[in-house]
């Protein structure tokens, strides 16, 4: 991130409260989403939920310009990816992009699918790529937000 020029938002006490509150259960100490894991419970419905309420909460605060999601699919606690249709709509101005890591096959074919319907850019165990991919819809959303 730093080669890019990108930093971590420094997320408001209010929105990391409400995160933390939705995380409570993992091993997540100190409150970074990235952290997250292992899930209190391997449910979709409560990981999709989690990542629902994480993902708004943190695209609401002013310090986030937008969201980079690293997911770890698999089976026992794969959700739909398509909550991030109304993510996306509340928030245009805003790039979001994903990457897969060591996801299962047939989890990371339907997220891939997803997102491609979405618009959402995903990679697979490519941080690095992903970032640069970020920094590009970053800089493409900040030239919208001018006009």
């Amino acid at each position: 991130m730093r080669n890019q020029g990108l930093s971590l938002a420094k997320v408001s006490k209010e929105h990391k409260d409400i995160i933390l509150d939705k995380v409570g259960g993992s091993t997540c100490k100190l409150g970074n989403p990235v952290d997250y894991w292992p899930p209190e419970r391997f449910v979709g419905t409560e990981i999709c939920e989690i990542y629902n309420t994480s993902s708004k909460t943190l695209l609401k605060d002013n310090a986030v310009d937008g969201l980079i999601l690293a997911l770890e699919f698999f089976t026992e606690i794969e959700f739909d990816f398509n909550i991030f249709d109304k993510i996306k709509q509340a928030f245009p101005n805003k790039p979001i992009i994903t990457i897969l890591i060591q996801a299962e096959h047939e989890g990371a074919k339907r997220v891939i699918k997803s997102a491609s319907e979405l618009k959402i850019p995903t990679f697979e165990n490519e941080v690095e790529r992903a970032v640069r991919g970020y920094k590009l819809l970053f800089d493409w959303y900040s030239k919208i937000k001018k006009k």
